[in-house]
């Protein structure tokens, strides 16, 4: 009888902690010929014209530890060895409850502070390293998720201002930032609904949840108003079942929501849409991924925009001094705020690292 040799187990799966010095050394092992001019954001307006640079030093990194798939705190410290490798000062706190981050913000000391990762003050430059389920600011300003080629922009210090809007509400004292977007009726039940799938893994709870919001059909009349690029003031009432308002381009799963905004235009691109028919709106989401649903009359480019809920699709009033979840706002992929809200874009307010 034949004796044979059983390898080690240690030999054949590599330990967590090997995986993990793996994984700071790829981040880590980069060279200082990253393309500059041919990898500049596209969606920027003049970006030479506009760069500004940082002696990126000092670091401090914001991370949720259980956003998206939970990996944000391996991430963070991964990054840190990564960029301490690199010679670079890193400090990393953990965000531990809801508005943990605006809280931070105000009474953050960042003197030393050369780069930051969440909002800024001072004129800090932001960067955003990506660990979440979408990752589109990412994407729209770097053109990837590697999470090395974000490391490389960082110590290489090049920075250049973008918009961000400001949004007020009629009924709160509070207000809000936002980068990304910020969205209404039926694409903020969306996430409302997808919520409540967490069992299903994100990418076919979005779907679904989207489905499940399209047959229902709902619609708001609202009074909407806003002020054009041009300083020109309109308005318009009628029912709508959707507004998506967009800072950037695209969106989750490669949809080009807004294809002509600019992340330093002083615009947000609104996008109203009427229709609650099932196959018009499939229609009408279908195009999102080529960007054709510009050429349809509900799309426009804002400095300022408002929407004051009137009635509900039975014609009843809406009492805005009671929360209804139908009223909801999405703000950059989180549900807070209710309507009625004002929202103001703020032309280049922060750095982003480029």
């Amino acid at each position: 009888m034949k004796s044979c040799r059983i390898p080690c187990i240690s030999k054949i799966f590599k330990s967590t902690e090997t995986i993990e010095k793996e994984e700071i050394k790829a981040l880590s092992n980069w060279n200082d010929k990253l393309g500059f001019e041919d990898e500049l954001c596209p969606t920027i307006l003049h970006p030479k014209d506009s760069l500004v640079k940082t002696d990126t030093k000092r670091i401090k990194i914001l991370y949720n530890p259980q956003s998206g798939d939970q990996s944000g705190e391996q991430m963070a410290h991964n990054v840190k060895k990564a960029l301490e490798l690199n010679e670079l000062e890193v400090q990393i706190v953990p965000l531990e409850y809801k508005g943990h981050a605006e809280e931070l913000m105000t009474i953050v000391d960042l003197e030393g502070i050369d780069v930051i990762g969440v909002l800024i003050r001072f004129k800090v430059p932001v960067v955003m390293i990506p660990a979440g389920t979408g990752n589109s600011f990412s994407l729209e300003l770097y053109g990837t998720i590697e999470v090395k080629n974000i490391l490389q922009r960082i110590k290489r210090g090049w920075s250049v201002p973008i918009d961000i809007a400001h949004v007020t509400f009629q009924n709160e004292d509070r207000s809000i930032y936002l980068f990304n977007s910020i969205h209404w009726g039926m694409a903020s039940k969306v996430l409302i609904t997808a919520e409540k799938m967490r069992w299903m893994g994100n990418a076919i709870r979005y779907t679904t949840a989207a489905a499940v919001e399209i047959f229902k059909g709902h619609k708001t009349r609202a009074l909407i108003k806003g002020v054009s690029p041009g300083g020109i003031e309109w308005e318009t009432e009628d029912d709508y079942s959707v507004c998506i308002a967009n800072m950037i381009q695209t969106a989750a799963k490669g949809m080009k929501l807004a294809p002509d905004a600019r992340l330093n235009d002083g615009c947000i691109d609104v996008i109203l849409i009427k229709t609650s028919n099932v196959f018009d709106l499939a229609n009408v989401f279908q195009k999102f991924y080529d960007g054709t649903h510009k050429e349809l009359d509900y799309v426009e480019q804002c400095k300022q925009f408002s929407i004051i809920p009137l009635c509900d699709e039975k014609g009843q009033p809406i009492d805005d001094t009671k929360e209804q979840t139908e009223q909801v706002l999405d703000i950059d992929g989180e549900l807070k705020g209710i309507a009625p809200f004002t929202c103001t874009v703020i032309p280049e307010a922060i750095l982003v690292i480029v």
